[in-house]
């Protein structure tokens, strides 16, 4: 078949862009190939050579975003986005631990970021060797914006300051139910 100017670039690797295609994440497969294929037989191509582009067009695109991100955005077209943090509590002092893990602090902050937060883990005691397979208590934080997650971590991280600084100061938290 000659080479059309339409599909210069094909035999060398870069049939996508030979064509005028620009490989992105969105779209199918399938629609990268008939969208190739049209755009060649409006170039004059025959149908074997307008088909031979498409494909190209269509590897090419999936090469250029990453073949299997492109195969993971078909499945996922219908699902919501998702982001996830960790925020290891392990180290922080008892009463700090406790406020950001207790069910009612966990809900007032989900109420008002729309993260979901789950606590994982294990408490392990500084200096204590971690089993494998088990992880040290943290905080999984979910949500469906980066920006929800990122203001849940950034409320968990001003409540562990407030409960440490209190701590420091003179006549803050003591360990024992009574002072002496």
């Amino acid at each position: 078949a000659a080479s059309t100017p339409a599909m210069s670039g094909v035999g060398s690797g870069g049939g996508a862009m030979g064509l005028g295609l620009v490989a992105s994440g969105g779209g199918t497969s399938s629609s990268a190939i008939t969208l190739a294929a049209n755009m060649a037989m409006q170039a004059g191509a025959t149908t074997g050579a307008a088909r031979a582009a498409a494909f190209a067009a269509a590897l090419n695109a999936q090469h250029a975003a990453g073949g299997r991100a492109m195969a993971a955005m078909e499945r996922n077209k219908d699902k919501p986005a998702h982001f996830e943090s960790e925020l290891e509590v392990n180290d922080f002092p008892q009463h700090a631990r406790w406020k950001v893990t207790h069910k009612d602090s966990l809900n007032k902050i989900s109420e008002f970021t729309g993260a979901a937060i789950t606590t994982k883990g294990q408490y392990y005691a500084p200096g204590k060797r971690v089993p494998p397979g088990e992880r040290r208590l943290f905080l999984l934080i979910e949500g469906p914006t980066e920006r929800c997650v990122k203001e849940a971590k950034n409320e968990i991280k001003s409540i562990i300051e407030e409960v440490v600084s209190k701590q420091a100061l003179p006549g803050g938290f003591s360990v024992g139910k009574y002072k002496v």
